[in-house]
């Protein structure tokens, strides 16, 4: 049996799921967030334009198990990028 990559978003006030096949828009300015729902997944980014969001997921990418909030919030702000609320839950 294959795993079904599933995701939740959530944009604005928003929750929905996705699996996959399925595509999400985020408008820019409107907060957004996705947690992972399956056990393994595969998602695809697009933005346009990329400006810095290339080398935030890098980085993001280089973080070894979960962030404590001090780091990821760092990592946030250097690329212009604010946390504004708790954890995507489900």
């Amino acid at each position: 049996m294959r795993n079904i990559s599933e995701y939740l978003f959530q944009i604005g006030d928003e929750k929905l799921r996705a699996t996959a096949g399925d595509t999400v828009f985020a408008p820019r300015q409107v907060p957004h967030a996705f947690a992972q729902v399956s056990a393994e997944g595969k998602m695809f980014f697009l933005f346009q334009p990329a400006g810095s969001m290339e080398d935030f997921f890098r980085q993001s990418g280089d973080i070894k198990g979960v962030p404590t909030p001090a780091p990821a919030e760092a990592l946030f702000a250097s690329h212009q990028l604010k946390i504004v609320g708790p954890p995507l839950t489900f």
